[in-house]
């Protein structure tokens, strides 16, 4: 998870609090996108064994030869040559060729995964209308294998939270003097022009699993699988809607997990669903494969007062978070009221959404209340009753719960459950409507904690059942990090990942029936452990209030009222925290 999150939504009464986070926001994605560094690891010389092992680590490689640069594929080390097939060096790999220095190079936290995986190669030999090379290992003169540089990184985290205490305190002071300038956000908040794209990049955060799909050259996130599942009676099984593949019918997929993080991968495999081209398909939490074909927004969309129709209605990562008070409860909630045609009995919701860097921020600080006594918490967690663990999680409103209006009372239907806050998610429920069968509208109610969601687009499908088929693939290629071999059985997987081991899953998908598409989905199953180290004694009475239903939403509301109130105190100026930076 990052920690930069759009504007939520609140009641035109109380703007000062949107205010407070809008800045908030503003300084902590300026902290994150350019507070990252990288180091080179320069050596002069290099040897096949050194080249073999970033080989097998699927580094990305590239050739330099005077001003000219390359990139090498198919690479292999042979009789003390490398050899490869020299191409054109893709844009996105072209911005960090001249390092300044070995250490501290700046690099956008964005690119994280294109530049910690690049090695680069310089070499006096002619590389001139060759489209292949073998180069005697003895000629590289220079290798530089880069990587994230944590030690000045770590340092600019430091004094980027530093910068955004000072930073806001200044900069409230200013705009909250400007009733204009108050109007003017209150204007483009009303009319949902703020961005909530945010920064997708966590260095040092604990981030799950993290998917990523690759064409070979570039390799983008598409997603966090099994969010949520920390410890081991959590475990589930997680089914991740793919893009279609980049090349053919291959898909090629990467997992890894974020900083202190240990992967338990029980399942990897590929759901093929073949349709109709006018419907399109997604498989809700309980595996079952639901098909939608007129998915139409809300008639009315609200949060306390707010109205947020037009925010829900579009997908374009304009979101609108949890944050108003339900009268003696503790969560938050949005409203969606749809038109239902007459007779319908059931109805699946559709939504865009994700969890919010705040909830990632919360739930570490909770960690950290343990102290040096959260290790063997997680360790009798793993021994604990799956389904008191989940209830657990329901009491504290940690999933999206999802209720019905039936006449003035409402019931609970179900729940999504957290998908991280990376990448957004399409996730769908299948709701029985039969209770509202002769109204022509239905009453949806989305609750969680304070500030821990955050939903895009927001639809309903009545459409009936049709026909589908669907095929489960195995991996042709399960490879992990380090090794040269495909792990043995890809049908009976147990596989352990630490912080710094990646898994390859490739997979092929089978050929579409004549007049169908399809759509595929990463089925993965386990769970992961944050095993960040936490030092000094457990808080005991703070730890107290989560006996207690709600304790998280109160938890996430008094921290976030205790950083406003340090904003508000700090007496430093803007132009004080540049000059330190």
């Amino acid at each position: 998870m990052n920690f930069a999150t759009p504007p939520p939504v609140f009641s035109p009464r109380t703007w000062k609090k949107p205010l407070y986070l809008f800045l908030l926001i503003a300084f902590i994605s300026l902290s994150s996108c350019f507070s990252h560094f990288y180091k080179t690891n320069t050596e002069q010389t290099t040897d096949s064994e050194r080249l073999q092992r970033l080989v097998n680590e699927k580094k990305y490689f590239i050739l330099h030869r005077g001003t000219q640069y390359f990139a090498i594929n198919n690479i292999r080390i042979e009789n003390e040559q490398l050899n490869g097939d020299i191409e054109y060096l893709p844009a996105i790999h072209q911005k960090y060729l001249h390092p300044k220095r070995e250490t501290r190079n700046r690099f956008n936290a964005t690119r994280k995964d294109i530049v910690g995986f690049e090695v680069h190669l310089y070499t006096k030999d002619s590389l001139m209308g060759v489209s292949h090379v073998s180069i005697p290992i003895k000629d590289f003169y220079q290798m530089d294998v880069y990587e994230l540089d944590k030690e000045a990184t770590d340092q600019a985290a430091v004094l980027s939270v530093i910068g955004i205490t000072v930073g806001v305190a200044a900069a409230v002071v200013v705009i909250v003097s400007t009733v204009n300038a108050v109007n003017s956000f209150s204007d483009s908040w009303s009319s949902g022009s703020g961005s909530g794209s945010g920064s997708n990049s966590s260095e040092s955060a604990s981030c799950s699993p993290q998917v990523y799909c690759s064409d070979g050259a570039t390799k983008a996130l598409t997603g966090i699988l099994f969010s949520g599942a920390v410890f081991a009676p959590l475990q589930r099984t997680d089914y991740m809607p793919l893009p279609a593949p980049s090349a053919g019918n291959k898909f090629h997929l990467q997992v890894k997990g974020g900083e202190n993080e240990y992967l338990y991968i029980k399942q990897a495999s590929l759901l093929q669903v073949q349709h109709k081209a006018t419907e399109k398909v997604l498989v809700d939490r309980h595996g079952k494969v639901l098909v939608y074909a007129k998915p139409a927004a809300p008639d009315k969309a609200w949060a306390d007062e707010k109205d947020i129709k037009k925010d829900v209605s579009t997908l374009d990562q304009k979101y609108c978070s949890f944050t108003n008070a339900l009268p003696g409860q503790q969560a938050s909630s949005l409203v969606l009221d749809f038109k239902k045609p007459a007779g319908a009995v059931s109805g699946k919701l559709i939504l865009n959404a994700r969890n919010t860097a705040w909830a990632l921020y919360v739930f570490k600080k909770y960690k950290s209340l343990y102290g040096e006594n959260y290790a063997a918490l997680s360790a009798m967690k793993d021994k604990a009753d799956p389904q008191k663990l989940m209830q657990c999680e329901l009491d504290q409103s940690l999933p999206l719960l999802v209720s019905v209006k039936n006449g003035d009372r409402w019931k609970a239907v179900d729940y999504f459950l957290t998908p991280g806050n990376l990448a957004a998610r399409d996730m769908i429920m299948e709701i029985d409507l039969a209770d509202n069968k002769d109204s022509n509208q239905v009453e949806l109610k989305l609750e969680t904690a304070f500030m821990f969601w955050e939903v895009d687009f927001a639809a309903m499908d009545f459409s009936e059942h049709d026909s589908f088929s669907t095929i489960y693939i195995t991996p042709y290629n399960l490879l992990k990090t380090g090794h040269t071999e495909q792990l043995a059985d890809p049908t009976a997987q147990d596989i352990t990942l630490n912080d710094n081991e990646e898994l390859t899953v490739d997979f092929l998908q089978k050929k579409d029936k004549p007049g169908l598409i399809s759509s595929c989905f990463f089925v993965g199953s386990g769970y992961y452990h944050d095993n960040t180290p936490y030092k000094g004694k457990p808080d005991t009475q703070t730890l107290a209030a989560f006996t207690q239903k709600g304790g998280f939403d109160k938890f996430s509301r008094q921290s976030f009222e205790i950083l406003l109130s340090a904003c508000r105190k700090n007496n430093a100026t803007v132009k004080d925290f540049s000059a330190k930076n």
